[in-house]
């Protein structure tokens, strides 16, 4: 197994977020010329339609793909080099990008914790106890 590059790393850390994405990037990737419905994605990859569907949306609001009506396609990009470093490193060390994206998971739970537990301690000015 290979070290995850740092670019690589960052790159999972801050535009992906479930594994149906890190599959439907790879795939439309390597594809870039063509257009994928969400109902061929699921086929294509076994997952349920909805997680298709859900990845793709995911996937265009982070400026990963483009949709035009209901299909999708790559988008290229400033990031094609880390994408395709991204996709060599999924194929080498498919258990150590799963390792990352659960690591990555268990920090943006962690985080959102410590931020509603901090919500919950702010003291209001002007407001009084009681």
């Amino acid at each position: 197994m290979s070290r995850i590059p740092d670019d690589v790393q960052e790159f999972l850390r801050a535009r992906i977020k479930s594994y149906e994405e890190l599959e439907a990037l790879v795939l439309l990737s390597h594809a870039p010329e063509r257009r994928w419905t969400a109902a061929a994605l699921s086929s294509a990859l076994d997952i349920r339609l909805e997680d298709a569907r859900e990845a793709l949306v995911a996937l265009r609001q982070r400026g990963l793909v483009e949709a035009r009506g209901d299909s999708y396609s790559y988008l290229a990009s400033p990031l094609d080099e880390t994408v395709e470093r991204l996709a060599v490193a999924y194929a080498d060390n498919r258990l150590g990008i799963m390792n990352q994206m659960s690591a990555n998971a268990i920090e943006r739970v962690r985080s959102a914790t410590a931020r509603a537990l901090a919500d919950a301690f702010v003291l209001r000015r002007g407001k009084k106890d009681g």
